[in-house]
């Protein structure tokens, strides 16, 4: 087996497990009107858009060398990664504090995780079509 044909049978793998595992929390997680499955249904899928962070990362790492200054691009996204998960670890501690009052309090940390993180897999993907596509890519 090609290099190629193993990096394309891992790839469908992941995306088989992550499947597979969404498929599973969904299965787990209907609505119970319990607090405790909540909480935990939260910090499952905030552990899944992790996973899938970890992913995209390590794909744009990969995709850096096409760029045409590829040690600088590497450094530029492993530090602005790096930056982003102090601000999102920092950002959701706040919410958490900010919270610490109301019912859902232990429950906001996973829904904060969850929704930046889902928010960087969307600008990692954008980065990623800018490295692989070589385009000039418009960002904020």
């Amino acid at each position: 087996m090609t290099s190629r044909n193993l990096l394309v049978s891992l790839v469908l793998f992941l995306f088989a497990v992550s499947a597979f595992a969404v498929g599973t929390i969904e299965e787990e997680c209907k609505p119970d009107g319990s607090y405790s499955t909540m909480k935990r249904c939260e910090a499952s899928y905030a552990d899944l858009a992790d996973a899938e962070l970890n992913r995209k990362y390590a794909d744009a790492l990969a995709a850096t060398n096409r760029n045409l200054e590829p040690k600088r691009t590497r450094a530029a996204l492993i530090a602005s990664q790096q930056a982003w998960l102090v601000y999102r670890d920092r950002t959701c501690e706040l919410a958490s504090l900010l919270g610490q009052h109301g019912y859902d309090s232990p429950h906001r940390p996973s829904s904060c995780m969850y929704g930046l993180t889902s928010g960087r897999i969307s600008e990692l993907d954008l980065y990623l079509d800018c490295l692989i596509l070589e385009i000039k890519c418009p960002f904020p």
